[in-house]
């Protein structure tokens, strides 16, 4: 449905589904709903010049090898169009596995703003390559991610991206889990690409425990020169993570440490994003860090770590860096906590070369 709308589900007893004004469905809330797959290459399409939303409605959804997809199509659009929403809502489970792919997005030379793509479940799990993706390529904005859940559990290549390749902005990835997210070798990042212009997006997590694990990462970046391409243009997003507890450990097999950084890539113009973590406890190992760094021509972002209880590093970093041949100054790292640990081999690290401005490490209890 080209720039239509498209709604998915059912009741699993009986009940009445009522349409508004705006003719979308209204499911009652006293009724058990039905579940809803999506399975072996299934389809749902509304991306256009513009408009068009999907909407599903489910007790579980399942989607497996399959995609849902909605944005500005190649060649089309316009200065004031924007693409609709894609909004899952499951009172139990949303599973998304098999590189299902849920993409909002403006496609190459499209015109007009992406949609969000809006999450709401008791749980979700995406998993075996599955993606979450608001981008543009085209000329106009990147929607936003929003997850609302308990817990939230990305693994085995799995991601979250709001990211622009071309000329706009970046959406933001907006994360709360009431319970805990855990991420298994599995991205949640928000970049400006190589030749693109715009700012990245910021990167918000609320929930009770955040743990990252074999070479997982949240990252935001001003992507580097790559090829024919020039390094992007735009300020990095900022990392901001509250959570009662967070725990990053393990290198993947590609040798990607787990890490929550962001970067201003060589050849790239503009500015990193600020890490800014809340939390009772922090433990890092493994080669796990935290970091804002430059590459490219701008500045490094600041490192800021309030943990009420303790903070612990086992041959893990944090840094805030200058690197060779950047044209920026640093950033701060400024840790308030109980109790610091540093063993077998753990950094506190800054670094700045060729007279640029130096940077500060504080240490606060």
């Amino acid at each position: 449905a080209p720039g239509g709308r498209i709604e998915l589900g059912g009741l699993k007893e009986a009940g009445n589904i009522r349409i508004d004004n705006n003719f979308k469905l209204n499911f009652p809330i006293d009724v058990e709903r039905a579940d809803v797959s999506l399975s072996n290459g299934a389809r749902v399409d509304v991306a256009a010049g513009g408009g068009g939303d999907i909407a599903v409605n489910a007790r579980s959804l399942n989607i497996s090898g399959s995609a849902l997809l909605a944005g500005i199509l190649e060649n089309l659009g316009g200065v004031e169009q924007k693409a609709g929403d894609i909004t899952l809502n499951a009172t139990d489970t949303v599973t998304i596995s098999q590189t299902s792919g849920i993409i909002n997005a403006v496609y190459d030379n499209g015109i007009g703003d992406s949609g969000n793509i809006n999450v709401k479940a008791e749980s979700l799990s995406v998993t075996g390559g599955a993606s979450l993706i608001a981008s543009t390529l085209g000329r106009g904005n990147a929607g936003n991610i929003n997850i609302t859940t308990d817990s939230v559990s990305l693994s085995d290549g799995a991601f979250f991206s709001s990211s622009t390749f071309g000329i706009g902005n970046a959406g933001n990835v907006t994360v709360n889990a009431k319970d805990s997210v855990s991420l298994v070798n599995a991205d949640i990042f928000s970049s400006v690409g190589a030749g693109a212009q715009g700012d990245g997006g910021d990167i918000d997590i609320t929930t009770a425990t955040l743990s990252l694990s074999n070479g997982s990462q949240l990252q935001t970046s001003i992507r580097q020169t790559d090829g024919t391409l020039a390094g992007g243009k735009g300020n990095a997003g900022d990392v901001t993570i509250n959570a009662n507890k967070l725990e990053l450990d393990g290198i993947n097999d590609d040798g990607l440490p787990s890490a929550i950084f962001s970067n201003l890539g060589i050849g790239a113009e503009g500015n990193a994003g600020n890490i800014n973590i809340t939390t009772d406890s922090v433990s890092l190992s493994d080669g796990a860090f935290f970091s804002s760094s430059t590459f490219g021509i701008g500045n490094a972002g600041n490192v800021t770590v309030n943990a009420a209880d303790s903070v612990s590093l086992f041959n893990a970093n944090i840094f805030s860096n200058v690197e060779a041949g950047a044209q920026g100054d640093g950033g701060d790292i400024d840790i308030t906590t109980d109790t610091l640990s540093l063993r077998n081999g753990a950094l506190i690290r800054t670094c700045t070369i060729e007279n640029r401005n130096a940077v500060n490490v504080k240490i606060n209890d």
